[in-house]
């Protein structure tokens, strides 16, 4: 590369959809850049090193797609009952759900 001259490149990573999950919560991860001269010493070797770190976050995007009341369908006033409730949750992702809890409220 001649003096004077700057060249950038992107790096990309793929980060499993389930490492904020396992980590336990936010995770930060380090690239580490390293330039070497190959033609000869280098006067400054202190500025060929650098590290660039990245806050990975969790984003899930986790929604109830059906809920269905599977038994008994009829309950009685003042008699005391078990209703259940079959609900189906989905997550359109891109990250694993960290902490989700789904909460029922029965209405009349």
């Amino acid at each position: 590369m001649p003096q004077g001259t700057h060249r950038e490149y992107t790096i990309s990573a793929q980060v499993p959809a389930d490492l904020v999950y396992r980590n336990g919560g936010p995770k930060t991860i380090t690239a580490t850049s390293i330039v070497t001269n190959l033609a000869g010493p280098d006067a400054r070797p202190a500025d060929n090193t650098t590290t660039s770190d990245t806050r990975v976050i969790a984003k899930a995007d986790v929604r109830i797609t059906d809920a269905r009341a599977t038994s008994p369908l009829e309950l009685l006033i003042g008699e005391p009952a078990t209703a259940s409730l079959e609900v189906t949750v989905a997550n359109a992702g891109p990250s694993s759900p960290i902490d989700t809890l789904l909460t029922t409220t029965a209405g009349a």
